[in-house]
């Protein structure tokens, strides 16, 4: 249901800036059509709207996109999958994850366009997509889930993440190195990791599985 009424919303808008603006126009406005397309009805006072809507859901985006990030680089750290600096604190609360995860967006919101650092995100959710979704068929047994949605999701967010890296190396290509020079260092800083700690990823999804069912028997 939630879908149908995002979806209704978005052609609604969609109908409506493409009512008030011509075509060709749209095409040189880039992110600001819908404040210009607000501007017609509602005069300079719905652009100036439009515009402080847009900074502000981007902002609550970026917070969101940023904690979530942190919070799960802090479980991992907590585990051993990380270096320990994203499981420290500072002012009592877990944020020194957070701030070297913003440290690394800026950097690359300062080198690369807005564009560009949105299609790389992209890219990269949609590989994390697959990933959770390849994790899950591996313990469908355990969730009772079943298998088609599982190989839908890999299938699509994979064949999404092709067309979206191919335009990338077409309109930007500097950005689709820099996503795979980003995606070959975070690799090898993986490996270097895994070394170092001497565990692998089973070891740890298994030192997990057994904090957990200490938990359990405590409570």
């Amino acid at each position: 249901m939630s879908r149908a009424i995002v979806g209704f919303i978005y052609l609604a808008v969609s109908s409506g800036v493409v009512g008030q603006v011509p075509l060709s126009q749209l095409k040189t406005l880039g992110d600001s059509a819908l404040a210009v397309a607000a501007e017609p009805a509602l005069g300079h006072f719905g652009f100036v709207l439009i515009s402080i809507a847009a900074l502000l859901s981007t902002a609550s985006a970026v917070n969101a996109t940023l904690f979530g990030s942190a919070n799960v680089a802090y479980q991992i750290a907590k585990n051993g999958g990380m270096p320990p600096a994203f499981d420290k604190q500072l002012w009592g609360k877990d944020v020194e994850g957070l701030f070297i995860t913003a440290g690394l967006v800026i950097i690359f919101v300062l080198v690369f366009p807005l564009s560009a650092v949105a299609s790389m995100g992209s890219a990269g959710f949609l590989l994390v997509y697959a990933a959770v979704n390849l994790g899950h068929l591996r313990i469908r047994s355990q969730t009772g889930a079943k298998a088609w949605p599982l190989y839908t999701g890999v299938i699509l967010c994979v064949v999404l993440f092709i067309f979206l890296f191919g335009y990338m190396l077409i309109q930007e290509r500097l950005s689709a190195v820099a996503m795979v020079a980003t995606f070959l260092i975070s690799w090898l800083v993986e490996l270097w990791w895994r070394g170092r700690t001497h565990r692998s990823f089973k070891q740890l999804l298994d030192e997990v599985d057994h904090r957990k069912g200490v938990a359990a028997s405590g409570t």
